[in-house]
This record gives structure tokens, sequence and C-alpha cells, in this order.
């Protein structure tokens, strides 16, 4: 039933989609997977394993599989450790590392315990071994498993009245909406010992292989060191208003930042090849009209690799217009 549902399923994305479809999303997940900025959004591969936080579902999933391997169920026990890494890796590429795969674990362990008391070397019943094992799976899964469960009740019965449009600038997706402080009570973290700051002399010795180096260098001007924590929406409604007023309508903005999406708050033309999320490289460099440069981005790191990577592609960067947000810049081919 799992192949003809998946077989099905691969059927009708093919026949509504093509079958291009598939080279597509293969090269997507090729793209992820060798990103620099998204191939880990969490915990390192270790940590997933070994992290105090994830060494018991780790545990339980090995002691998963000896257990089945030892009361006769050979295959499965081996299937089972197949999908181990599979299973740590997917957690390792997803944001906050919830270990989706337990549920699945303890399922597999409640299911395949052995009808009769079949004993291992060291005299443990397995049967009652795989009884422990699926329920500790399936307790470690809770905390994932009822946010999944309970989400889409909080959001049936969410409070609107605080919350406002979060694509301000199109009423068709009006019933996108947010709460009005996470998108417009703006914050920025801006770092202390940069030249002339009080804590300068500290900068050298706060650097570490698990903090970003030091900021990029666009035309000879060092970037500023800061991040835009909240207040999307503010930061790029004023961005679009600004622009508007220097006769910037329909240009095609690339945005050297973690998002792109500047065509989603007012009348710009999406940039082709450019994703609204970032994932390495210069992806649409070639038909953009401006590269827009924030001095507080959403994501400094990505912010400053972009500059970087366009910097070695060997694009030049023409500056046409500045605020206080931002640097715009006209691209040039090399």
């Amino acid at each position: 039933m799992a192949v003809l549902s998946g077989l099905l399923v691969l059927a009708a994305v093919t026949a509504l989609l093509g079958p291009g479809f598939w080279g597509g999303y293969l090269r997507d997940l090729l793209t992820v997977a060798g990103s620099t900025t998204r191939a880990a959004p969490g915990d390192s591969l270790a940590a997933v394993l070994a992290a105090p936080k994830h060494v018991a579902a780790t545990l339980v999933a090995l002691m998963t599989v000896i257990f089945l391997r030892q009361s006769g169920r050979g295959a499965e026990g081996l299937a089972l450790l197949w999908l181990v890494p599979a299973f740590a890796y997917v957690t390792y590429q997803n944001f906050g590392n919830d270990p989706q795969w337990l549920v699945l674990v303890g399922l597999i362990a409640l299911a395949l315990r052995p009808e009769r008391r079949v004993d291992n070397g060291l005299g443990w019943p397995l049967r009652e071994a795989l009884l422990a094992t699926g329920v500790a799976a399936l307790a470690l899964a809770t905390g994932p498993m009822v946010n999944l469960v309970t989400s889409p009740l909080r959001h049936a019965f969410a409070e609107t009245e605080a919350m406002v449009p979060l694509l301000s600038a199109r009423p068709q997706d009006a019933d996108l909406r947010v709460l009005a402080p996470r998108v417009y009570r703006a914050q920025q973290r801006l770092a202390a010992d940069g030249p002339g700051q009080p804590f300068a002399a500290y900068a050298t010795r706060g650097e570490s292989a698990a903090t970003p180096g030091r900021p990029a260098v666009l035309n000879g001007e060092t970037l500023p060191a800061c991040e835009l924590l909240k207040g999307y929406d503010a930061w790029f409604e004023t961005v679009a208003a600004d622009l508007l007023r220097a006769g910037h309508a329909r240009s095609r903005v690339l945005v050297a930042d973690l998002f792109s999406s500047l065509w989603l708050f007012g009348p710009f033309e999406p940039v082709r090849g450019a994703a609204p999320w970032y994932y390495g490289g210069t992806p649409g460099i070639e038909a953009a009209d401006h590269v827009l440069v924030p001095l507080c981005p959403t994501g400094e790191t990505r912010r400053d690799e972009i500059v970087k990577a366009i910097a070695e592609a060997g694009w030049r960067l023409i500056e046409e217009h500045r605020t206080a947000t931002y640097i715009l810049l006209r691209p040039e081919r090399p």
C-alpha cells in the first residue's frame, strides 16, 4: 500500500507538472545540500547525533535496530539501520532540528515485537525490550508531535484583531496575517567592537570559528556589523517607499540579504533567477537592474556572502543612491 500510494502521488505530480519537474526538484535538493547557508541551519551533524538534547533519540533508534535483529527481525532491523543516517541528515538540514522520525521508530518497535517470549544473549526479554524502546521513542517525540497536532487548532482559534497583512502591498494576499509587533517593531543588533567603538580593543579576541568574520567590504567601504532582528515589514516598506521616491518603480532589484522579495512590498519586478530565500552564490545578478545592499540586513552573514560572491564573480557595483538604510548600486557585467 505504501509503494502504491507513493507511485500514485508520483504519477499525479508528473501528469500535472510534467517530467521536467523531477529534474528541477533534484537540482533544488542538490543546491540546498551544497549550500553554504542552508545545508545546516541549526545544530551541526555531530550535535544532531550526540549532543545532550539529541543523544537519547540516537540511542533509542540504535537499540531498536539491535533488538529487532536479535528477535529474528533481521530484514526489518537492517532496513531501520539504513534509515537512521537519513533520519539524522533530515534533522540536521531542518531549522530547529526536531526529530520527527521518532514517531516512526516508536511505531515500528511496538508493531514488530515478537509474539512469544524471545530472550537475547543477556537474557533480556525482547518483547519487553522493544516495548521499552517504542515507548521511549514516542515519549521523546511528544513535544514536536503535540505541537504539530495542536497548531491547526491554535490557527483556527487565533485572535486576528491585533494582526496585520504580512504582504502589505498585495491585497490579494491579505489573508496571510501576522502579529503587528513582529513585523513593525524594528529591533537591531549592532556590534559594539568595531573601529571607534567602546570595545574595539576586544574585536579580535571575540572572534572564533562559531562567530562570523569581519563584515564585507563594498567598494572600499566596510559594511556595518549590524543585523535586523524584528520589523521586516517596516524595513521592506521603508525601502520600497524610498525607491519609489527615487524613481525606481518597476525596477528589478536584487536585495543582498537573506530575503530578496522586495517586489512583494511595492511596484517592483521580480528578479528572474533570484529565489525569495538566499542559498548561496549570485543568483539573479544577470537579470537585476539594481543591487540593494542593506546597512542593517535581516541576515548579516548572508549580506556579506552575497557582496563577496558578486565581487569574486567580477561584477562592478556602481553606487547610484544611498540612505540611512541601504545602498543602491547598478551592476556592470565583468
